[in-house]
């Protein structure tokens, strides 16, 4: 787990991405993450912006969908359900952080849906 601080320069550089992007997808494509970050706090952030959105989701249904599914069955990301709890306790700690409305909209919708 990051410290404040650490989860403070973390959730800057997703507040910065997301200026002037139209979706998730833009600021995804905007973060630069090496090994490092991709298997630690920041991944694990990043991984918030990478679901899709059900177009008609109805009532019962998840709204936030896999973006890979894979032939074992598995996806990526997981089902809201499965998040760790580390994992949903970052996301709500950073939608304490976040001033782009983007990035704090997705970590709200994400603890609102299943965490």
């Amino acid at each position: 787990m990051p410290s404040d601080e650490e989860l403070k320069e973390l959730v800057e550089r997703l507040d910065a991405a997301a200026v002037g992007v139209k979706d998730t997808y833009g600021l995804v494509a905007r973060i630069d993450l090496d090994d490092e970050d991709r298997q630690g706090s920041m991944g694990a952030l990043l991984m918030a912006f990478q679901y899709g959105q059900a177009r008609d989701s109805k009532r019962g249904e998840a709204y936030f969908t896999k973006l890979l599914g894979y032939e074992d069955g598995s996806q990526y990301p997981s089902e809201l359900s499965a998040v760790p709890d580390e994992v949903a306790a970052l996301w709500d700690r950073a939608s304490a952080i976040a001033s782009a409305p983007l990035v704090k909209a997705r970590f709200h919708d994400l603890c609102f849906e299943g965490l």
